[in-house]
């Protein structure tokens, strides 16, 4: 994952769609 100013990014060739880094964000920004 890439963070670039307030956005997250997500790098979708290491990501393997669980979504926890959604309930992870402290901003949701994903």
């Amino acid at each position: 994952m890439e963070m670039e100013g307030i956005v997250a990014n997500v790098d979708e060739d290491l990501c393997s769609g669980c979504r926890i880094c959604e309930s992870l964000c402290p901003c949701s920004a994903i």
